[in-house]
């Protein structure tokens, strides 16, 4: 089945090349420095998430979490990536992964917005993300990029 948004033709699913071509280009917005890969998965369920962080030891990373909040380690805390190595696996059901798609073909700076904040929402979602203030900069840039496009989809109206 086929939906159109913003003139755009999104599907059920994104087919495997365009799975693989989004989590390519994810990779590269993210930077080697944020994830080791992106990768496509099938295995979440359409419904629940758009994408998930995976370790190759979650435990041993919310141990060291919890060491680097104190003082006297808090300067290697910004390593953490380089120290974890995670790998973000993105759902091509979720309708988010499918939005994604399209708007990154015609809005390449909002698509990368929403990158960034699928990853952090990952992260926070696996319990990695010790300090969410870290994205309220970018929060506050896609709820602009929601209202403009709200406003501009209802058309001028006279303020009061």
């Amino acid at each position: 089945m086929l939906y159109s948004y913003k003139g755009i033709l999104i599907a059920d699913s994104l087919k495997n090349d365009q799975a693989e071509d989004l989590a390519n280009w994810m990779g590269v917005i993210l930077g080697k420095e944020k994830v080791s890969k992106v990768m496509v998965s099938r295995h979440l369920p359409q419904t629940s998430h758009p994408a998930m962080v995976t370790l190759p030891d979650m435990a041993a990373a919310k141990q060291w979490l919890k060491v680097t909040r104190t003082g006297q380690f808090q300067d290697i805390a910004s390593s953490k990536y380089q120290i974890f190595q995670p790998s973000l696996e993105i759902n091509p059901r979720h309708e988010l992964i499918k939005h994604l798609e399209g708007v990154r073909l015609v809005n390449a700076e909002l698509a990368a917005l929403v990158t960034h904040q699928l990853f952090d929402n990952a992260m926070m979602s696996a319990g990695l993300l010790h300090d969410p203030r870290t994205m309220l900069g970018r929060l506050n840039s896609l709820l602009e990029a929601a209202l403009d496009s709200a406003k501009k989809e209802k058309g001028p109206k006279s303020s009061m």
